[in-house]
C-alpha cells in the first residue's frame, strides 16, 4: 500500500494505481512534447485520477486536490 495498511480492496487499489500511472505517463509525454494545452489537460486528468481514488477508497478521509 502507499503509506499504511488500510484494509482496501487490493484489486481495486491496484487498478486505480495503474490508472494513475497511465495518467502520469501521459502528462510526461505531453510535457516532453512541449504542448501546453495537452500538458494542461493531462495534468487535470492526473489530478482527477487522484481524486477518484481518494473518493472510492478513502470516503471523505483524503483531501480533494484542485487542478
Amino acid at each position: 500500500m502507499a503509506i499504511r495498511d488500510t484494509g482496501y480492496d487490493m484489486q481495486k487499489w491496484r487498478g486505480l494505481s495503474a490508472d494513475l500511472q497511465v495518467a502520469g505517463k501521459q502528462l510526461h509525454q505531453a510535457a516532453q512534447n512541449q504542448d501546453f494545452q495537452a500538458t494542461t489537460e493531462a495534468y487535470r486528468a492526473l489530478v482527477q485520477n487522484c481524486n477518484d481514488c481518494h473518493q472510492q477508497l478513502a470516503g471523505g478521509h483524503a483531501p480533494e486536490l484542485q487542478p
